[in-house]
């Protein structure tokens, strides 16, 4: 088992709460959501490369995705048709409409909006924010089989940078490809950078807090002006610089994670709780996203509490209603666990 690093974990609980603000829309500022998306997708995937192991495309391989990755997929897609039928019934709408929509878009696998074509007969429903889990799974059985056909670094760097330059193409092209292999193929650099970031030692050399600070700010200022990255649907709308923003600011907040880790500021084991549980904070914002209307509930209820809505403040209140619901799963999981040793 890959030991963790609890500055990595640092990084992904601020990346999984940069997904919640960015996937808030009321007011959102055109500059957040471009400083948002330019960094917090590609850190997932960064992340993920730092730990992986070249074990080529075998059959146990596969099955370790399967279980780690499209399991989660279907549980939490699951889930996601059970607060479904809650609504349904709350309304007094029929239940069996909205479960074949939401069944069928887990089938189908898409994170967005797709451009049907014409001729295709049935134009099937997206599924959201779980598609990361199948654009994970595709860009690591990618990843395997380049590192596995291909032994020299320059060689894998090309064979990496074609398959990605392939997925967004091809993407512009065909946006109704399922299951998100798109979004996987395109991940795939990302994923690719942090397994060199581990080869090369590249996160071992600490940079002073000075340097990261200016970085950090110069870095977002730089994303906030580029057109945004939608790595969900394989779209580089600033092209080259998408991939420098994302590379750098996903640099830059690893590295601060690992400063603020060593120098023991609070807020780390937080965050870092908050990073080993990605699979339920993604899957109780998917959760919530279906059961409250946020962009017409959450004004409401500010507004009646006398705090003004604006971005920040419903962004704030989603963040936390989800970490409220997180507190309660980790509550329970220890109630369980604490049962289930034996007795003395």
């Amino acid at each position: 088992m890959t030991a963790r690093v609890r500055s990595i974990d640092m990084a992904k609980g601020l990346a999984m709460i940069a997904v919640i603000f960015g996937h808030t829309a009321f007011q959102k500022p055109a500059s957040v959501e471009r400083l948002i998306f330019a960094f917090h997708m590609p850190l997932f995937f960064i992340a993920s490369g730092y730990f992986f192991k070249q074990e080529g495309v075998t059959l146990p391989y596969v099955k370790k995705l399967v279980r780690q990755l499209i399991v989660p997929y279907l549980l939490i897609c699951l889930g996601t048709v059970a607060c479904g039928i809650v609504q349904d019934l709350r309304h007094g709408q029929s239940v069996l409409p909205g479960v074949l929509k939401t069944l069928s878009a887990t089938l189908y696998g898409s994170g967005t909006r797709t451009d049907w074509p014409w001729w295709f007969p049935i134009k099937l429903s997206i599924i959201g924010m779980p598609w990361f889990l199948l654009g994970m799974f595709w860009a690591k059985l990618l990843l395997a089989a380049i590192l596995k056909a291909f032994r020299h670094p320059a060689m894998q760097a090309i064979a990496v940078l074609a398959v990605s330059c392939a997925g967004v193409l091809l993407a512009a092209c065909t946006p109704w490809l399922p299951l998100s292999v798109y979004a996987g193929f395109a991940s795939l650099l990302f994923l690719w950078l942090g397994y060199l970031f581990r080869r090369t030692g590249f996160l071992q050399k600490p940079l002073p807090a000075y340097l990261l600070l200016i970085g950090l700010i110069a870095a977002g200022i730089a994303a906030m002006h580029v057109p945004p990255l939608y790595l969900v649907v394989a779209s580089f709308r600033g092209g080259v610089l998408n991939v420098i923003c994302g590379a750098v600011l996903s640099f830059l907040i690893l590295a601060a994670c690992e400063r603020w880790d060593r120098s023991g500021f609070p807020g780390a084991g937080a965050l870092a709780l908050l990073g080993r549980n990605t699979l339920w904070i993604l899957a109780l914002h998917k959760f919530e996203s279906v059961v409250i209307p946020w962009s017409t509930k959450a004004p409401a209820l500010l507004s009646a509490m006398g705090i003004p809505a604006t971005y920040w403040t419903v962004a704030l209140l989603r963040l936390g209603v989800v970490l409220a619901a997180f507190s309660v799963v980790m509550i329970l999981r220890h109630i369980i666990k604490r049962r289930s040793l034996p007795q003395s």
